[in-house]
């Protein structure tokens, strides 16, 4: 009987390493093929409209005057606002640098650009998690559910496809989860300074809260081998580059300007212990919400993570405990950090959020790895394998209905406003988006809100006063 079983097992597991890289593949094709899809279909609303312009900041600065300026059409005048940016407003030089382009690059390159640092994102924080890309090849069910998660079924999900929060959040993510992978998979001990330094860097100009976590999380990390002897003193030097780009983001004149100025000057006046409130319930939100289906799947990793630790302790005892906290510390004190740092330093917008939800699933995930005993691993992977086929087709019948009502409205509206500029008008009337046009990730208050196109920004945007039909 022992026999037989262990026949089953080789034969899954060979069966499971033949298929499951090519259910990752289509994996990352639909789920990004969704997401470039609503890229170039979604209309820019907010905060993307007025990175066209390069004052457009002026609307959160009290001290500047309320004109939007030229409209952005060079990468000279780009990097003229990221300096406007830093001056006067932020430190998050390389989010800024993206943001401000907004104008210079074309619509279908920025999609393109967003769906790829979305997928890439996912990718990385599982690489963390499992240890090498390679590993990673085989959990297409996992990184279906983290993609799912983080970038379609969450709170507010509709500003992450905005390009200004791809810019100022996502690609800085980018930035300092390409850093983290390359400084804790491998031999720690055997990393090259150069391409640390340079890669630290660009982590640290990003975007300054997750710069601090990165410095956080690594910080740890590197005083948990020096105490335990696997790296020199020496190694700190590795850092240098996080360390100075992280000071050249975090005290830019625009940190301690913006202060002064709008919705910071009121947050800043608040207690700290409130400050902290909103900071806990912001993280909370972003884990528990999003709508029945999400909670219940959380709900269920969660629970399943606590049973499979009860089962290791039952079997191992205290050391089994000892082991797992080993693993997953530093990210349990990076989820921590990123509740203070976000109380302290800035708003805590839902939509921020990324590398906590990473923080968090890294440490599920890692946990799971630990308490799953490998004679149970070719079984699971075999469910997980057809739990994820059913998810991605799940996924796809479920939103491709709004999607195309969604495209077709919005190359309606498109198509009219083309040809009232082209003809002269001064305003124009355009459909609304139908509630089967609307799905999770768009955002119906600023897409049939007349509000929003009486704004001077959209008029200036489009070039014409858009008014939406009451139909």
């Amino acid at each position: 009987m022992v026999i037989y079983y262990r026949k089953m097992r080789d034969k899954i597991e060979s069966y499971n390493k033949r298929i499951t890289p090519y259910l990752f593949a289509l994996c990352i094709l639909v789920l990004s093929g969704f997401s470039l899809w609503f890229l170039l279909v979604r209309e820019p609303i907010g905060d993307d409209i007025m990175g066209f312009f390069d004052k457009g900041i002026s609307f959160y600065l009290d001290e500047m005057d309320d004109t939007l300026g030229e409209r952005i059409t060079t990468v000279n005048q780009s990097f003229k606002t990221v300096w406007l940016i830093y001056t006067t407003w932020s430190g998050r030089i390389i989010g800024y640098i993206f943001n401000a382009l907004s104008g210079v690059l074309p619509e279908g390159i920025k999609a393109i650009i967003g769906t790829g640092v979305l997928a890439a994102n996912v990718l990385l924080v599982l690489t963390i998690a499992y240890g090498s890309i390679r590993e990673v090849l085989y959990h297409p069910f996992i990184y279906t559910v983290l993609y799912l998660v983080m970038y379609w079924y969450r709170p507010e999900g509709y500003y992450e496809y905005m390009w200004t929060m791809i810019s100022v959040y996502e690609i800085p993510l980018l930035f300092c989860l390409v850093f983290c992978v390359y400084m804790i998979n491998g031999d720690r001990s055997k990393k090259e300074l150069w391409p640390a330094f340079f890669l630290g860097f660009f982590a640290g100009i990003s975007n300054e809260i997750c710069a601090v976590l990165t410095v956080s999380l690594l910080g740890i990390i590197w005083l948990s081998d020096l105490l335990k002897k696997r790296i020199g003193i020496k190694s700190i030097l590795l850092y240098f580059g996080l360390f100075a780009g992280t000071v050249i983001n975090v005290f830019a004149p625009g940190n301690f300007n913006r202060l002064n100025q709008s919705h910071d000057e009121s947050m800043h006046t608040m207690p700290l212990l409130l400050r902290m409130k909103n900071s806990l319930g912001a993280h909370k939100n972003i884990l528990i919400s999003g709508g029945t289906t999400l909670r219940i799947a959380i709900a269920a990793i969660i629970l399943l993570c606590f049973g499979l630790v009860i089962k290791y302790l039952v079997n191992h005892g205290i050391t089994g405990l000892k082991d797992i906290f080993k693993e997953i510390y530093p990210y349990l004190i990076a989820c921590f950090t990123s509740i203070v740092v976000w109380g302290c330093m800035s708003r805590t917008p839902t939509y921020g959020l990324s590398f906590w939800l990473a923080f968090v699933y890294v440490t599920i995930i890692k946990t799971l790895q630990f308490t799953i005993n490998d004679n149970y691993t070719s079984l699971l992977k075999s469910v997980t394998t057809i739990a994820c086929a059913m998810l991605v087709a799940s996924f796809v019948l479920m939103n491709s209905g709004w999607m195309i009502k969604h495209t077709d409205t919005s190359l309606s509206r498109q198509r009219l406003i083309n040809e009232a500029v082209s003809n002269g008008q001064k305003s124009v009337t355009v459909p609304r988006y139908s509630d089967d046009a609307l799905g999770r990730i768009t955002d119906p208050d600023c897409l049939n809100g007349q509000l929003s196109y009486d704004d001077d920004a959209y008029r200036a945007y489009y070039g014409i006063q858009i008014n939406l039909s009451q139909e």
